[in-house]
């Protein structure tokens, strides 16, 4: 921080890659609780949990290995 205050780059990125990771691990976990919510309420599946909130297929099995 020795030009004015501004942030050095690396500094920058590093924090934007933190941020980055932060919002999908938020994601992921919102739509966790939205599936295990579905599975309660509704007594769907986790498959028919997952079609009701439009989770790519290709991302279900990660999603169901978690639950």
């Amino acid at each position: 921080m020795g030009d004015g205050g501004l942030m050095e780059p690396a500094l920058e990125v590093a924090i934007e890659i933190a941020v980055e990771k932060a919002k999908a691990k938020a994601e992921k976990e919102t739509k966790l609780d939205n599936i295990r919510s579905l599975m309660e309420t509704m007594n769907f599946s986790a498959q028919q949990a997952m079609d009701a909130l439009k989770i790519p297929t290709d991302k279900q099995k990660e999603y169901a290995d978690l639950i």
